[in-house]
């Protein structure tokens, strides 16, 4: 998946992508903590997104 990338830009939409199905799948299951834990990796990918001037458009929601 990220192999495939054009950029660091691409790479993080890549990640927050992946990130938020994981946060889902995870909620779904009822497994809180790790939830939290992809939420809170998520939440960092997004911040790192918007520092490196990309804006994240996968929307803000944390799962």
């Amino acid at each position: 998946m990220f192999s495939q990338v054009a950029s660091p830009e691409d790479a993080l939409r890549a990640s927050i992508e992946a990130l938020r199905e994981i946060v889902s799948l995870y909620d779904r299951l009822g497994l809180e903590i790790p939830a939290v834990h992809a939420a809170t990796a998520l939440h960092a990918a997004r911040l790192a997104l918007d520092d490196c001037g990309g804006t994240s458009t996968v929307g803000n929601q944390a799962g």
